[in-house]
């Protein structure tokens, strides 16, 4: 928003009210409305995450041509079909919900020193058995 980035650049709201032509209060209330507006579209991606974390139903509807005639280019019918569809949960969406709703308890865990040197792979050391040796040790 226009405003918005005037405001960062520190300009006031008389100046950026002289900039747009108008009033001081109708560039609070343009602001206002920017704030509700952004805060209206957060909710809806943030119900839209939760659909997707949660899973959901959807109706899918199909138009069936019945009697179709290639002659005339004609249906006799067209047929209705409604079907329920179900999208699973989404694992991943999951996850990033409850790391960002309860980062206490579901937050990402933070790795050790040693893993992070390892890249998380756990190195075991190599062991030689000469032919020799095991025959002795039996």
């Amino acid at each position: 928003m226009l405003i918005e980035l005037w405001r960062q650049q520190g300009y006031d709201t008389d100046k950026i009210a002289h900039m747009l032509s108008t009033t001081q209060q109708n560039v609070r209330q343009i602001q206002k409305q920017g704030v509700e507006y952004i805060q209206t579209v957060e909710a809806q991606v943030e119900m839209a995450f939760l659909k997707k974390a949660l899973g959901y139903s959807y109706d899918e509807t199909k138009y069936i041509r019945e009697g179709y005639d290639e002659n005339t280019n004609e249906t006799s019918k067209v047929k209705k079909e409604t079907v329920t569809k179900h999208v699973a949960p989404d694992l991943n969406a999951i996850f990033a919900w409850l790391e960002h709703q309860m980062p206490e308890r579901w937050g990402k865990i933070k790795d050790t020193e040693e893993d992070e040197r390892s890249g998380g792979i756990v190195v075991l050391p190599e062991v030689v058995i000469n032919k020799g040796e095991e025959d002795d040790e039996q």
